[in-house]
């Protein structure tokens, strides 16, 4: 922190030298800043503070809001204040329903339930009774905007890329085996065939069925 003033307290000399005014900066000094990569000047990054509007005036920007995104819950960095302002108003309505100094009002209550207000976006809390707004309609909203899901005709939701089915494809046998696996299906149906016309039940078929074939 030390040398941080020092280097602040460095520059200012510097400027009231280059301006012609008493100064500890001389011009040996300022060549062994130079020498050594000295940054004169710089420059501060404005501020972008939100305008300061009248409450009407922000509730009009809210449902301009709601009008083209379909609800009210308006990220607490939107550009332009407004959903600084949003935030703010969920923390003025905390205090207005416990009791606590406020600036919300009744009327201004009443304005928000009756525009589909969202008093309260935390995990674990409930919606506003009297919000017309919910949380599933929200985010299958932006589901529907990142091109997640699409809306159909009657209103339901799918997704928007359906997973094409898998197809599995078996090699094929060398004819060898092929042929041979072949042969030993159709003794095996004759076998079967023959039990039946002998008055058997097919339990020596479904014996002969379970041995191993082995083919060199």
């Amino acid at each position: 922190a030390g040398l941080g003033k020092w280097v602040a307290q460095q520059r200012h000399a510097y400027k009231l030298m280059k301006e012609g005014k008493s100064s500890t900066m001389t011009a040996e000094r300022a060549k062994q800043f130079n020498d050594i990569g000295m940054v004169w000047s710089i420059l501060k990054q404005p501020e972008t503070r939100a305008e300061r509007l009248p409450w009407e005036e922000r509730f009009k920007q809210l449902l301009a809001y709601k009008e083209q995104k379909g609800h009210t819950v308006v990220p607490q960095h939107y550009p332009g204040g407004l959903g600084n302002w949003v935030h703010q108003q969920r923390t003025h309505y905390v205090y207005f329903k416990t009791g606590r100094k406020s600036l919300m009002t009744q009327q201004k209550v009443n304005k928000l339930t009756d525009a589909g207000f969202v008093f309260s976006v935390k995990k674990g809390k409930t919606w506003d009774p009297e919000s017309s707004s919910s949380g599933v309609d929200i985010a299958k909203s932006r589901a529907e905007t990142a091109g997640v899901l699409l809306k159909t005709d009657d209103g339901a939701y799918e997704p928007a890329i359906k997973p094409s089915p898998i197809e599995v494809s078996m090699p094929a046998l060398p004819p060898l085996v092929a042929a041979a696996a072949s042969a030993h299906e159709e003794n095996a149906a004759d076998e079967f065939v023959d039990a039946q016309e002998e008055g058997g039940d097919g339990d020596e078929f479904e014996d002969a069925q379970q041995d191993d074939v082995q083919i060199v």
